[in-house]
């Protein structure tokens, strides 16, 4: 069980557990489209949503818009 803090505009700061610790585990843990956020760590780093996710984390969540 791996925890990570995420935070959002939209539904500000959680805490959410997840059973293998990966980035797609965030996105349906919250509900969201996964071709409508990308997830950054603090220092930056972009997480795919196959890639794993290290026990407390800070994760943002940003949403992103095509303009089409």
């Amino acid at each position: 069980m791996v925890t990570v803090r995420v935070s959002s505009i939209n539904f500000g700061e959680k805490y959410l557990d997840l059973a293998n610790g990966k980035a797609k585990d965030i996105i349906d843990g919250l509900g969201l489209n996964d071709d409508a956020v990308i997830l950054v760590d603090e220092g930056g780093e972009i997480y795919t949503k196959d890639r794993k996710i290290k026990d407390g984390s800070y994760i943002k969540v940003i949403e992103v818009f095509s303009g089409g």
